[in-house]
């Protein structure tokens, strides 16, 4: 009787000792899973900053270029119509020199 009492004590302190060890095992993966998990948080967040970023940079970068684009074209048109004013102005010009060299030739 004596030994059975010790054979089920021994086993019911094995049981708390395996049991214990499983709680230990248990928290340290836990911290290591929280620490897994710290790790990625930092690491998404890292990531949707950058790509805020890059976004922000690409729509000034947009916004940049249209307003050269704009610029451009506005410059161009403004161009073409003095050209062409130039160019009706010379030859209005050609035109009266040419009426005044035929008057002179008449003469």
């Amino acid at each position: 009787m004596k030994k059975r009492k010790q054979k089920q004590i021994h086993r019911i302190l094995a049981a708390k000792r395996t049991e214990e060890q499983a709680k230990k095992c248990g928290q340290i993966e836990l911290k290591n899973l929280q620490g897994q998990v710290w790790d990625l948080a930092v690491q998404s967040q890292q990531t949707v900053s950058l790509a805020k970023t890059q976004s922000e940079t690409i729509k000034l970068l947009n916004r940049f270029f249209l307003k050269e684009i704009n610029r451009l074209e506005k410059h161009i048109t403004t161009d073409r119509i003095g050209d062409t004013l130039l160019s009706l102005f010379v030859g209005m010009l050609g035109g009266v020199f040419a009426v005044f060299m035929w008057i002179l030739w008449i003469l």
